[in-house]
C-alpha cells in the first residue's frame, strides 16, 4: 500500500487525504457577520445502536479538523486530538457538552446559521463542509452522551508491494569516493558504478515479504557516510543502515577450498593452479568448477606458478630454485630446469618464447624456451648488467623488453635485444613488485614506501601515484580538507584582527573628536552661560536706571507741586507787598507834595514839613521794609521757580532717560532670551555629546577588548590547526609506514589494481585514474600473494589457507533505527538524512506534515539517539546537512525556515527566516561559512551563517528549485528545478554559468561527485543522469 506519495510530491501538489483535514474549529471570538449563512441541514439518524467516536466520529475530526486543531497549531486554543482535550475546549470554554448538542460549539459551529460556520469557505487548505449525514452523526453522537466507547485496538499497518514500475527517485547521492551512486527509486535503493554507469548492487531488506525491496515504503532519503562503507535509507518511521562487507570470506567451496600454497589464475580468468595439501598441483576450470588435471611429482614445495597465454602451459619453480614446465592437459611435466639455487619473481612472456628470473646472486636472468619445448637455455646471464634485483616483468610490445626493479628505486626498461637499458623509472624507493597492464600499454609498480606509480613505458613517464587505500585516500582527503578549511579560518581571522586594528584606530580617532567635540561644547555652554549672566545683570541694571528714573520722576512731580504751591503763595505775597509798596509809594509822593506844599508856607509848613517829613521817612521805611520784603519773597520766589525749573530738568531727563532705557532694556531682554536659548540649546548639544561620548567610549572599549577576546580565538583555531595538521602528518606518516609497503601486485581483467601489503591489507584501484575503490584487511595480518578473476580478490601465502573478497559492493542491512507501528522514535516519514563528518553520528529529519518537523542524531554503530532535537519546526523537515567541521546541524523544512543548531551544547543558534514556500534543500559551501538553501518559492538563497544575512537571492525559476549542490571547494552551485533543468550559478555574483537539460523531467534530486567534475540527477521519470560539469555534456542515461 503506497500510505502516500513523496515528500516532494507532497508540497508541490499537496497530499489527497491530509489537504482535506482544514475544519477551522476555533471557539475564540469571531466577528459576527451582519448576514451569517442559513445553517446546513441536518440528517435524521435513526439506529439503536450508539454511535461509536473511534470508528466514526475521529475519523471525521481527523479528516477536516485536526490539520488547525493539534498540539502544535491549536486555533483558539482548541486541540481535538482526543476526546478529553475537545472538552477540555479552547479560549471560550468546552467545544462539547454531553447530551445536548444544541449547546456544543463542536456541533454549532459545524452547522452554522446563528454561530460562523465552519470551516469557513474560504479556509486555506481545502476543507469542506460536513455533509447533512456526517451532521447528523455527529448530533446523535453527542445527544447520545458523546461517550467515548471502547479504545480502539490499534491496527497494524498492512504494506501491499509497491508496483516496480513507480521508478520515481526522489533521492540520490554520489559516495564520498566518487566510486558509486545511491539511488531510491520507488521503494528500492539501487548503487549505481560511476565509471561504468552499472548497477553495481541493490540493497533488499530480507525480512521483507513485499519483494526483493530496501523499504515497504517509498525511499525519500539517502546518504552514504564520510568513509562510503555506510549506506542509510530513510522509510517510514525507519531508518535502515547499511554496512560494506570487506570482510575476508574463508574459501568453503572448490576449487580453492583445495588450496594450501601457491595460486595462479590464466589471464583468461577460465583455468586456475593451485597447491593441494601435499604438494601436488591442481589444475581447475573456474568456469566449470571442476578439476581438469593433477600435476604430481614435486619432490620439493612449490613457491611460484606462472601461465603463459597457451592453456595448456604452466611453469612452476620449487623453493630449491628447479623449474619445471607442465602440460596440463595432458598432467605430465615437459621439462624440469636447475636454475642452481633459489630464485624469484618468474616470469614468462605471453608467447611462450622467453622466461625470466632474479638468480640467487640477485642478478635478472633472461632464458629463451627451446623450439621443442624440451628445455630453457640462458641468453642473458645479467640483463642490463643490474644488480640487487628485486622485481621485474617482460614485455613484448611494441618490442621486447624487460622492466627490472633495483633496490635503489630505480625501474630500469631492457631492451632484449641489445641488453640495453632503455630508459629508466624512478620510484623513489625500492620496488617490491611489478605487473603489466593487460594491454602492456602501463607498467604498474609497487614500493617499499606502500606507493604504487603507473607508468607509459614508451617515455618513462609517470602517469600518477597512489599510495592510500580507499578508507585512507577518503580519511587523509578529509584531513586535508579540514586543515585547508581552518587555514583559509585562520586568515580569515587574521584578516579580521587588521581589520579590528583598523577599527579600533578609527574609534580611537571617534571618540578623540567626541571628546574635542563635548569639550568645545562644555566651553561654549560656560561661556553661554557667562554671556547669559551678563546679559541678565545688564537688564537688571537697566531695570534699576529705569526704576531709579521713575523714583526721580515722581520726586520732582512731588517737588514741582510742594513747590508751585510755595509759589503761588510767595507770588501772592509778592503781589500784595507789590500793591502795599504802590500804595506806599503813592501815599509817599503825596507826602513829599504835601512836603513840597508845606515848604512853600511859613512855618506852619516847617511844622508841617516836620510833619511831613517824618511821615516821609516813615514811609521811606515802610518802603524800604516793604522792598526788603519785596526783595525776599521775589528772591524766594525765583528759588523756588529754579527749583521748579529744576525739578522739571530732572524730570525731563528722567523721562529721557526712562524712554532710552526702554529701548535699551527691549534689547537687552532679548539678548537675555537670546543667551537663555543659546545655553539650553548648549545644555543640549552638551548633553547629545555626553551620551556620544559614553557611546564613542563603550565601542572604543569594545574594540579595544575586541583585540584579545580575538586572540583568544585565534589562539584557540591555531591550537585546532595545529592539531589537525598534526593529526594529517599521522595518517600521512601511517600510510608511508613500513607495514604500508607493498609485497604484491596483480591485474584484473577490468584493468583494477590489486596490491597486496606487508600488514595483510589488500587495496583495489582503478588503472584508470588510480582511484581507491576496495580495501580488505586479513585476519591474521600477514603479507599475502593475490590473484584475481575479476570478481574477487584471493590472498595466500604458503603458511595458511587462502581467503577471498568480493571487489563488487556487497552491502548488508547492519541494523533498523525505528519501527513502522513506532512513532515516538521516529515521528513519520524519514525526509531527510545525513551522516556528520567523522561518520560517527547520523542526523535524521522526519515530521508529521503540517504538525510537526522532527529532528533526532542516532548513533551510527549502537543505533542509539544522541541529540534528540525534538519538534523544531512546525511541519516536516525535507533537509539536513552538517557544516563540514561537524560543529553545526542545519535543518530545512515545511514551515519555511532554515534552523542552525549547536550540535555538541544542543541548542538552536540561530533561525534563517526569507523564503516564502518550503524550503526543500541545503547545502554548506566547503569553507563552512555559507549555505545556500533551495525552495519552492523559485529560489535559491545564500546565507552568512555567522551573521544569518541573506547575501544573495538567485530567481527566475519557472517551477520549484528541488535541490542544491556546491561543486567542491568553489562558489559554484548546482540546481535542481522542477522544470526539467539543472543549472550552475556562481553563488557569489548570482552569475548562470550553465544549463544541463533534462526536460520533461521533473527533477527530484541532484548530487556531485567529490571531484567536482561530475553531476548525477533524477525524478520522476527513474532515469539517473551523468552530467560532465565543465560543458555540460550528458555522459550516460540510465534507464
Amino acid at each position: 500500500m503506497i500510505r502516500f506519495i513523496s515528500v516532494a510530491d507532497r508540497y508541490f501538489y499537496m497530499q489527497p487525504t491530509l489537504l482535506l483535514s482544514a475544519m477551522v474549529l476555533s471557539v475564540a471570538y469571531i466577528a459576527e457577520t451582519n448576514a451569517l449563512e442559513p445553517p446546513l441541514q441536518v440528517a435524521q439518524i435513526e439506529r439503536d445502536t450508539p454511535v461509536d467516536y473511534s470508528s466514526e466520529i475521529l475519523p471525521l475530526l481527523k479528516q477536516n479538523c485536526l490539520a488547525c486543531h493539534h498540539a502544535k497549531e491549536a486555533e483558539g486554543g482548541l486541540v481535538m486530538e482526543t476526546l478529553e482535550t475537545i472538552v477540555k475546549g479552547g479560549d471560550t470554554g468546552t467545544a462539547l457538552v454531553a447530551g445536548k448538542s444544541a449547546e456544543s460549539l463542536l456541533f454549532t459551529r459545524a452547522v452554522g446559521g446563528d454561530e460562523p460556520l465552519m470551516p469557513p469557505e474560504d479556509n486555506g487548505v481545502g476543507a469542506k463542509s460536513l455533509s447533512p449525514e456526517q451532521l447528523g452523526l455527529l448530533k446523535l453522537w453527542i445527544d447520545q452522551g458523546a461517550k467515548a466507547g471502547k479504545a480502539k485496538v490499534a491496527e497494524s499497518i498492512q504494506w501491499q508491494p509497491i508496483p516496480e514500475s513507480i521508478r520515481t527517485v526522489y533521492s540520490l547521492q554520489v559516495s564520498p569516493d566518487g566510486n558509486f551512486a545511491v539511488v531510491g527509486r520507488g521503494n528500492r535503493v539501487i548503487v549505481v558504478d560511476t565509471a561504468t554507469h552499472e548497477i553495481s548492487g541493490r540493497l533488499v531488506d530480507p525480512s521483507l515479504t513485499v519483494g526483493e525491496v530496501t523499504d515497504v515504503d517509498l525511499i525519500q532519503s539517502v546518504a552514504v557516510s564520510p568513509q562510503a562503507d555506510f549506506i542509510a535509507t530513510g522509510g517510514f518511521r525507519t531508518v535502515r543502515l547499511w554496512r560494506r562487507s570487506s570482510q575476508e570470506v574463508g574459501i568453503d567451496e572448490i576449487p580453492f577450498a583445495n588450496a594450501v600454497g601457491w595460486l595462479a589464475i590464466h589471464p583468461s580468468k577460465d583455468l586456475a593452479a593451485l597447491v593441494n595439501a601435499i604438494g601436488d598441483i591442481e589444475i581447475w576450470s573456474l568456469r566449470e568448477k571442476q578439476l581438469k588435471s593433477t600435476l604430481k611429482g614435486n619432490t620439493e614445495r612449490v613457491v611460484d606458478m606462472v601461465w603463459s597465454e597457451s592453456l595448456d602451459s604452466l611453469l612452476s619453480v620449487d623453493e630449491m630454485g628447479n623449474v619445471t614446465k607442465w602440460d596440463v592437459n595432458g598432467a605430465k611435466r615437459r621439462f624440469e630446469y636447475d636454475a642452481g639455487g633459489p630464485i624469484k619473481e618468474l616470469a614468462w612472456s605471453r608467447d611462450g618464447t622467453l622466461v625470466a628470473w632474479i638468480s640467487p646472486e640477485g642478478h635478472p636472468q633472461l632464458l629463451r624456451m627451446k623450439a621443442d619445448s624440451a628445455g630453457l637455455e640462458m641468453q642473458q646471464e645479467s640483463l642490463g648488467g643490474l644488480t640487487d634485483v628485486t622485481a621485474m616483468a617482460l614485455l613484448t610490445k611494441p618490442a621486447l623488453a624487460v622492466a627490472i626493479a633495483s633496490g635503489n628505486g630505480s625501474v630500469s626498461l631492457v631492451n632484449v635485444a641489445d641488453n640495453n637499458v632503455l630508459r629508466k623509472m624512478e620510484h623513489g624507493a625500492p620496488v617490491d613488485s611489478i605487473e603489466l597492464s593487460g594491454d602492456q600499454s602501463k607498467i604498474v609498480t609497487g614500493g617499499s614506501d606502500g606507493v604504487i606509480q603507473v607508468w607509459n613505458p614508451l617515455d618513462g613517464k609517470s602517469l600518477f601515484k597512489v599510495r592510500e587505500s580507499r578508507a585512507d585516500s577518503l580519511t587523509i582527503a578529509s584531513a586535508k580538507r579540514d586543515s585547508e578549511r581552518q587555514k583559509g579560518a585562520l586568515t580569515r581571522l587574521n584578516a579580521r584582527t587588521e581589520a579590528l586594528k583598523k577599527t579600533l584606530e578609527n574609534e580611537d580617532a571617534a571618540l578623540k573628536k567626541v571628546k574635542d567635540e563635548h569639550q568645545k561644547a562644555v566651553a561654549a555652554l560656560a561661556e553661554g552661560e557667562k554671556k547669559r549672566v551678563e546679559a541678565v545683570a545688564v537688564v537688571a541694571a537697566t531695570e534699576a536706571k529705569i526704576a531709579k528714573a521713575g523714583t526721580d520722576s515722581e520726586s520732582a512731580r512731588k517737588i514741582i507741586e510742594a513747590t508751585s504751591v510755595t509759589l503761588v503763595s510767595k507770588k501772592s505775597m509778592v503781589d500784595q507787598v507789590s500793591k502795599q509798596l504802590e500804595a506806599q509809594k503813592a501815599e509817599f509822593k503825596k507826602a513829599l507834595e504835601e512836603a513840597a506844599k508845606a515848604t512853600a508856607a511859613a512855618e506852619q509848613a516847617e511844622k508841617i514839613k516836620v510833619a511831613a517829613k517824618s511821615k516821609s521817612d516813615a514811609i521811606q521805611k515802610m518802603i524800604d521794609e516793604t522792598n526788603a520784603t519785596l526783595k525776599k519773597a521775589s528772591d524766594e520766589a525765583a528759588a523756588e521757580q529754579a527749583k521748579i525749573d529744576q525739578s522739571k530738568k530732572m524730570l525731563a531727563d528722567a523721562e529721557t532717560i526712562n524712554q532710552k532705557s526702554a529701548k535699551e532694556l527691549d534689547a537687552q531682554k532679548k539678548a537675555a532670551t537670546d543667551t537663555e536659548n543659546a545655553k539650553q540649546k548648549s545644555e543640549a548639544d552638551v548633553a547629545k555629546r555626553k551620551q556620544a561620548l559614553s557611546t564613542a567610549t563603550a565601542a572604543q572599549k569594545r574594540a579595544a577588548d575586541a583585540i584579545p577576546n580575538h586572540q583568544v580565538v585565534i589562539q584557540a583555531e591555531t591550537t585546532r590547526k595545529e592539531l589537525l595538521d598534526q593529526r594529517l602528518a599521522s595518517l600521512e606518516s601511517g600510510v608511508a609506514a613500513a607495514g604500508n609497503a607493498v609485497c604484491d601486485l596483480t591485474i584484473g581483467p577490468d584493468d583494477v589494481v590489486v596490491a597486496a601489503r606487508n600488514d595483510g591489507s589488500v587495496d583495489v584501484y582503478r588503472l584508470s585514474d588510480g582511484r581507491a575503490v576496495a580495501e580488505f584487511v586479513s585476519a591474521n595480518r600477514k603479507p599475502l600473494q593475490v590473484v584475481t578473476d575479476g570478481s574477487m580478490v584471493i590472498g595466500f601465502n604458503l603458511e595458511s589457507a587462502p581467503v577471498s573478497w568480493s571487489i563488487e559492493s556487497n552491502w548488508v542491512l547492519e541494523r533498523t533505527i525505528g519501527a513502522v507501528d513506532d512513532p515516538t522514535v521516529v515521528s513519520d516519514r524519514v525526509t531527510a538524512l545525513d551522516f556528520s563528518p567523522d561518520g560517527k553520528s547520523l542526523a535524521v529529519g522526519s515530521g508529521p506534515p503540517s504538525r510537526s518537523g522532527q529532528v533526532v542524531v542516532f548513533d551510527v554503530h549502537t543505533g542509539r539517539p544522541v541529540r534528540d532535537f525534538g519538534d523544531l519546526h512546525s511541519d516536516t523537515v525535507l533537509g539536513l546537512s552538517f557544516s563540514p567541521d561537524g560543529r553545526i546541524l542545519a535543518s530545512s523544512a515545511a514551515d519555511k525556515t532554515i534552523r542552525l543548531l549547536d550540535l555538541r551544547r544542543g541548542e538552536l543558534i540561530r533561525s534563517l527566516e526569507g523564503h516564502t514556500h518550503h524550503v526543500l534543500s541545503i547545502a554548506w559551501q566547503d569553507d563552512g561559512q555559507t549555505i545556500a538553501s533551495a525552495s519552492a518559492d523559485q529560489t535559491v538563497k545564500v546565507w552568512n551563517v555567522e551573521t544569518g544575512e541573506q547575501r544573495r537571492t538567485i530567481s527566475g525559476f519557472s517551477k520549484e528549485i528541488t535541490s542544491v549542490v556546491f561543486i567542491e571547494a568553489t562558489n559554484q552551485v548546482a540546481l535542481a528545478c522542477a522544470d526539467g533543468q539543472v543549472r550552475l550559478y556562481d553563488s557569489s555574483n548570482g552569475k548562470s554559468l550553465r544549463s544541463f537539460n533534462a526536460s520533461g523531467d521533473f527533477l527530484y534530486t541532484l548530487s556531485v561527485t567529490p571531484d567536482g567534475t561530475s553531476l548525477v540527477s533524477a525524478g520522476q521519470s527513474g532515469k539517473v543522469r551523468f552530467w560532465t560539469v565543465k560543458d555540460g555534456k550528458l555522459v550516460h542515461e540510465l534507464e
